[in-house]
């Protein structure tokens, strides 16, 4: 069968598979299989239960309109809990070994989420949410009282969507829940003690409605805790950012990925180790030898949510010692493997991919994983603890992936001042559609403080199937390369960073087969930005693309979730201790520069930057009679690329490849 480009509707194709969770005995996988539903207009998850022996899916608990996630083995891998949404209620629910036999926990509230099996498998901890905003439209108020920081919520309008979490406790067979903590904060990422008397979890406890980007890790009694038992105890002191923790298998200590410079910006997570006791010492920095540039927790991203939010970790014991296994980015490169309490580290799933999920059974000697390249959206796998004896286990995309055929996918690299190295890839036009010279299309990553490079991106590849070529970029700013790199755009965007962006795209410009001259740039949020900028300081570019992008940095400020204390961290000041930084560095402020066409995309419930930002650049250079389309986009929020409306997505598709032929 001759294969083809790929399609705008081949969306509803792919498969993204994550949440892999690995049975006690290595006998079983279970993971969350999530694809784009036409008919939900959104997004379908359902959990699979594969053979960890001989491979192939062998059950799913899930039905075909499932919005499943999060399965959690049983201690003796007889039971698979995870979290349902049935008739728009989330609840508890178990299946047997292999995905059969489904049943709703009985006692399971609504709001039920992120379960932890006790060791001796007879209880369950979890958290549940439950809204602190207007539920309805008949209970919609007529006025907003802000009296928290946090009074918004990406994706809803002002004074809706807001949620407060507490850790629960049920039995293994259901019954009546029970109340661990109580209150408004934030409670989540409930994890058992190794003897099963407590209940670890991450909480912004004790800040609630204020803005912080400052979490703590606390403990309570897994047999009391609630109205009437034991408060529940802080055991970090508010330095930083937690973003994953584990027991010691012996219970005295607790690993933990954060830093402890408050809200910093554009700094690697580190691993850290406390008592698990409650005294207040001061955790104990686990330094690795050789002083590696990867970014412990984090891989490159992609146009998927797989690898975004909080991290994990393993903490474990065998004849070698203890062990603790995390991922990190290695550049564009996304790796599993483990660090010794002395420092020392391993990978162990390597090569030009990215993981973007794992499961260690230390017991079973092995380990599952889904790692994702430019070419495969990523299936399960499963290998020995030192990598040995990979293979795949599942094959959930083969089908689409044998219909379809991409252009080739090469590292592009150049250096930026200070002969700075730097890195991007290019992907080729898609065989049967090249143009000869094909015109380029640079793609900045957001964040700005994360990397993108060897993963799967179906943006990437039907714009490559309209017969363009694309280059994505990992300028400074992006984690990965060390913190020297990371942090280079804390207080100075639009500088080293626009600087790298136009270096790698003189060098993918520079090799055989690329149209110098027809070139375009494009980026989302932080991407948005950059590409504002770029063009109002540059006019190579024949077109620009920004989504939720920013134009004005000091309007910007004080409009985000956080009330601003990101802006604060990221700019390394307040508008007015650097209002010429805030200012300059706008690409409004230069809108007059401007030449490139441009088209703005964004959405009206982005929470995290405001469609004002959209809507000054165009009035500016509307009022200057420049080039320039506006598109709003209804009803999404920020995340609209990663987890909008099947309609949003093929219609900006259409709009995208629309404006690029018309200028390119």
């Amino acid at each position: 069968m001759s294969r083809r480009p790929v399609d705008p509707r081949d969306l509803f194709s792919v498969r993204w598979l994550s949440d892999v969770q690995l049975s006690a005995d290595g006998g079983r996988v279970a993971c969350v299989e999530t694809r784009l539903d036409e008919a939900l207009d959104g997004l379908r998850s359902r959990i699979l239960v594969i053979d960890a022996g001989a491979g192939g899916v062998i059950g799913s608990p899930s039905p075909d309109d499932a919005s499943d996630r999060a399965p959690r083995w049983s201690p003796d891998g007889s039971r698979l809990l995870f979290v349902a949404a049935r008739g728009g209620v989330t609840r508890l629910w178990s299946a047997d070994r292999d995905g059969s036999s489904a049943t709703l926990l009985p006692g399971s509230p609504t709001g039920s989420g992120e379960p932890d099996w006790s060791p001796d498998g007879g209880s369950i901890a979890f958290s549940v949410t439950r809204s602190l905003g207007a539920a309805s439209q008949d209970t919609r108020p007529v006025l907003v009282e802000v009296t928290r920081d946090d009074y918004k919520r990406d994706g809803h309008p002002v004074g809706e969507g807001s949620t407060s979490s507490g850790i629960w406790v049920i039995a293994a067979a259901g019954g009546e829940a029970r109340a661990l903590t109580l209150g408004t904060a934030t409670d989540r990422r409930p994890a058992w003690s190794p003897d099963g008397r407590s209940v670890a979890f991450l909480s912004d406890r004790g800040r609630e409605g204020r803005a912080s980007l400052v979490n703590d890790l606390w403990r309570v009694d897994g047999a009391g805790g609630g109205r009437d038992g034991e408060p529940p105890m802080r055991l970090t002191d508010g330095s930083g950012p937690v973003v994953a923790f584990d027991w010691s298998p012996d219970g005295t200590r607790i690993s933990m990925l954060g830093h402890g410079e408050g809200s910093a910006q554009g700094l690697g997570w580190r691993l850290r180790i406390i008592d698990a006791d409650g005294r207040r010492r001061p955790a104990t920095e686990v330094r690795l030898v050789d002083d590696p540039p990867f970014a412990l927790g984090l891989t490159p991203r992609s146009d998927d949510g797989r690898g975004m939010g909080d991290a994990v970790l393993r903490w474990v014991e065998d004849v070698d010692g203890e062990r603790i296994w995390t991922r990190w980015a290695d550049g564009g490169r996304g790796v599993v493997g483990w660090i010794t309490l002395d420092g020392q580290w391993q990978p162990v799933v390597t090569g030009e991919r990215a993981a973007v999920s794992w499961s260690v059974a230390d017991a079973a000697a092995r380990l599952a994983f889904v790692a994702t390249d430019p070419d495969d959206p990523g299936e399960v796998a499963i290998a020995s603890l030192d990598g040995s004896g990979e293979y795949q286990l599942s094959h959930q995309n083969r089908r689409w992936l044998a219909e379809v055929e991409f252009g080739p996918t090469h590292v592009v690299q150049s250096t930026g001042p200070g002969e700075q190295a730097i890195e991007g890839w290019l992907t080729r036009p898609s065989p049967g559609v090249e143009r000869h010279p094909a015109p380029l299309i640079v793609a900045v990553h957001g964040g700005p403080h994360y990397s993108v490079g060897l993963r799967f991106s179906f943006e990437t590849h039907r714009l490559a199937a309209l017969g363009y070529a694309v280059l994505n970029c990992d300028p400074r700013g992006s984690l990965g390369y060390g913190e020297a790199f990371g942090r280079a755009v804390v207080g100075d965007w639009g500088g080293v960073d626009l600087a790298d962006v136009l270096a790698l795209t003189d060098a993918a410009a520079a090799t055989p087969g690329i149209d110098a001259e027809r070139l375009a740039i494009t980026g989302v949020s932080y991407g948005g930005y950059l590409t504002l900028w770029a063009i109002s300081q540059d006019g190579r570019f024949r077109a620009a693309i920004s989504e939720n992008g920013i134009s004005d940095l000091f309007a910007a400020f004080g409009t985000s979730e956080d009330a601003g204390l990101w802006w604060l961290a990221e700019m390394a000041g307040a508008p007015w201790e650097r209002p010429n930084e805030w200012v300059d560095r706008s690409a409004v402020r230069y809108a007059d520069r401007v030449a490139t066409p441009l088209l703005l995309l964004h959405a009206e419930l982005d929470q995290n930057v405001s469609i004002t930002q959209s809507e000054q650049m165009y009035a500016a250079l509307r009022s200057l009679g420049k080039p320039v389309e506006f598109v709003r986009v209804p009803g999404e929020g920020h995340l609209m690329d990663l987890v909008g409306s099947a309609r949003f997505r093929l219609a900006r598709m259409e709009r995208i490849a629309e404006f690029l032929g018309h200028h390119l």
